[in-house]
């Protein structure tokens, strides 16, 4: 008997290797396209419903912000100390107000953060954009009202300065910025502005508001 395996076999072994190699690539390659579409997917999902909140945040928020009382408040109260946060560290010290225009306010910020716990929202003015382009001043933290006091709380006419500037776009037009996630404290945020129009329709201020995106970052990681 002839037990030699016809060379046609063989040719039929190689060509069934090489298609299964095909095969098993293309495999990959389609796997591979499904994960990155979902994979986006899901990224602009996460960013579709954060971005959609924050912008009801931000556009609720404004609706019954004056800005009449927010530049009368900037220009006309003192800051005086509500809190040394029991150190003996004066930069600790956080400063309000007696006037009655900041806590009214202040109590407006805290039930937009009480309707939704992920929106931490402040007010800030930018005085002097000609001769500080980089410097602004928090007037109204949304933090004011929590018990007890917030770490993260700033005091009325607190200086600080913007390191890219984005915050200043939200005094011209409504801005998110879903793609510059920060880290602080062991929670993402992204962050949202709107201008604040006084009673002849000018731009006097700024609402800003931090958004918790953790789950923008779950869903990336």
């Amino acid at each position: 008997m002839n037990t030699e395996i016809p060379r046609s076999s063989g040719f039929f072994v190689k060509l069934q290797l090489k298609l299964a190699i095909v095969y098993t690539l293309i495999f990959i390659l389609v796997f591979a396209v499904a994960f990155v579409w979902f994979y986006n997917y899901a990224d602009q999902v996460a960013k579709t419903r954060i971005n959609e909140s924050l912008l009801y945040a931000l556009n609720a928020g404004t609706s019954r912000i004056s800005g009449d009382d927010v530049t009368g408040l900037f220009e006309t109260a003192e800051p005086t100390l509500f809190n040394d946060r029991g150190t003996a560290d004066p930069d600790d010290d956080i400063y309000y107000t007696d006037d009655q225009r900041f806590w009214e306010i202040a109590d407006w910020l805290n039930t937009i953060r009480i309707v939704d716990p992920n929106a931490a929202p402040w007010i800030f003015m930018r005085p002097d954009p000609a001769g500080d382009p980089d410097g602004f001043y928090y007037v109204i933290d949304g933090l004011a009202l929590t018990v007890p006091l917030s770490d993260a709380a700033v005091s009325f006419k607190e200086y600080d300065t913007a390191i890219d500037g984005k915050l200043f776009i939200g005094l011209d037009r409504t801005a998110t910025f879903l793609d510059d996630a920060y880290e602080w404290e062991g929670t993402w945020w992204v962050s949202g502005y709107t201008p604040i129009h006084n009673s002849a329709g000018e731009i006097v201020a700024g609402l800003g508001i931090d958004y918790q995106a953790q789950y923008i970052i779950d869903v990336e990681t």
